[in-house]
């Protein structure tokens, strides 16, 4: 699973499936937001560190990456 907000996460599980439930960007979704002028909202950002940190190491593995300028 790839995942990204400021930095880019790869979270990788070690046995089962990992369940999220959330909002995910599609074709659609992305276009849908291609309308609108992006700004950063601080909560969504605490929301994310939060569900970040309860991980449970022992079947996640979480790599944190910085963010390319002009990319994903």
């Amino acid at each position: 699973m790839h995942v990204t907000l400021d930095e880019r996460y790869v979270i990788t599980c070690k046995e089962s499936d990992l369940v999220v439930r959330g909002y995910f960007l599609t074709g659609i979704g992305t276009s849908i937001a291609a309308l609108y002028t992006q700004k950063y909202n601080e909560l969504g950002k605490e929301i994310f560190d939060a569900w970040i940190a309860s991980l449970d190491r022992s079947q996640v593995e979480v790599h944190k990456f910085a963010k390319q300028a002009g990319g994903v």
